[in-house]
């Protein structure tokens, strides 16, 4: 996903004079990939599943397909919402922190959605509980991986974003597994434990290269005078609109009338 290498790229670009260039290559960076990978696995993979959810209450919620969409819609609000602020917290050294908090918030919205019996609760839960948990460590695990590559650092992102892909394949094939053998809640509890799992690994070795920088805005309003970076944010804007209108229910489709 360009996108995500932009905002990769963005949150790379203050290194100080005295301090070594980045290593662009061995263990250390590329357990930092790694770790980047997970952290996209478990965010973007898993919004981008809603559409085995949207399947299953489509056929057991009250509420019509597109009131039920808006649960998926407001978890991919509250990613990019969030990641508008959150990567202010890296540059400030507030990494460790940063991470728990969100992973956490994430964490506790799979499991009470494991617990939600009607639509507000899955709105609640699943729509913004877990969207804010995932836009507060998306956007600062990308920028952190970045900073250890430079000459590398589009194959490095490149790796890291494939993590959206398969765990948008990977989330929705689970759910079809499980939901008909042991139900909603331990499924749900079951994609908790995943993104538990993970999250434990990305906690241990996920670490940032470059000192804290203290001053500077939260949101760098000076971009928005880059004729280049506007048009490209805008064409996002609009692109967005439609692209997850077939995540999210295409699985309808494989339901019976």
């Amino acid at each position: 996903m360009q996108d995500l290498e932009i905002i990769a790229s963005a949150g790379a670009s203050f290194r100080p004079g005295d301090i070594p260039p980045p290593p662009d290559g061995g263990i250390e960076a590329w357990t930092q990939v790694a770790m980047g990978w997970i952290v996209i696995f478990a965010t973007w993979g898993y919004v981008n599943s809603f559409g085995s959810f949207q399947a299953h209450y489509t056929s057991t919620l009250p509420q019509s397909p597109f009131q039920i969409s808006w649960i998926g819609s407001i978890q991919v609000w509250f990613t990019f919402f969030g990641s508008a602020f959150s990567g202010r917290l890296l540059d400030a050294g507030f990494w460790i922190p940063t991470f728990l908090v969100g992973a956490g918030l994430q964490l506790i919205g799979i499991f009470m959605m494991s617990l939600s019996t009607s639509y507000w609760h899955l709105m609640i839960t699943q729509g913004v509980v877990t969207g804010i948990g995932g836009g507060i460590i998306f956007a600062p695990s990308l920028a952190l991986v970045a900073t250890y590559f430079e000459k590398r650092r589009g194959i490095a992102i490149g790796l890291v974003t494939t993590g959206n892909s398969l765990g948008g394949t990977v989330y929705p094939l689970v759910v079809r597994a499980l939901l008909p053998s042991i139900g909603m809640p331990w499924t749900a509890r079951v994609l908790g434990f995943i993104n538990l799992a993970g999250f434990i690994l990305v906690a241990i070795f996920m670490r940032p290269r470059l000192p804290p920088r203290q001053t500077g805005p939260i949101i760098d309003w000076s971009a928005f005078r880059d004729t280049l970076y506007v048009s490209y944010v805008g064409g996002l804007f609009f692109f967005v609109w439609s692209v997850y209108y077939t995540f999210y229910y295409v699985s309808i489709y494989n339901i019976p009338s």
